[in-house]
């Protein structure tokens, strides 16, 4: 399966409504992989978001990453992506839905990665503006 297979808006998605064409951004929001309409993937999760009964996730794997896509009507609004680890990939439908056992939290491939980049970012700027 294609990404543009996944939902009708992907390809404008992917195009217009990210910061930069097919850039899609980690939960810290500072970095990003760019995806293209026609990279394989394979759908693992659609449901309803627990924190706004009103939107869609839609949960797939492209590459190493797994990508969650928030839908409202017929638009996606909304994408993140998180490293596809066997724990993410088993315990995303759970934190979608509400339903995540308490202790049960996201990881990363190189546990710290995220916060060792980050501080090492924010070491040698001396200011950072997120719009």
């Amino acid at each position: 399966m294609l990404l543009r297979d996944i939902h009708d808006d992907m390809e404008r998605y992917l195009e217009y409504d990210c910061y930069c064409p097919g850039e899609i951004y980690d939960a810290s929001g500072f970095f990003f992989q760019v995806f293209k309409a026609d990279e394989e993937c394979k759908e693992l999760y659609r449901g309803v978001d627990f924190r706004n009964p009103e939107e869609t996730v839609i949960t797939v794997l492209c590459r190493n990453q797994l990508i969650n896509f928030w839908v409202r009507g017929d638009k996606i609004t909304e994408a993140e992506r998180y490293d596809a680890t066997e724990n993410n990939i088993r315990i995303m439908p759970f934190a979608i839905s509400g339903a995540l056992s308490a202790g049960e939290k996201l990881d990363e491939f190189k546990p710290g990665e995220t916060k060792k980049n980050l501080d090492e970012i924010l070491g040698i700027a001396d200011a950072v503006l997120i719009s």
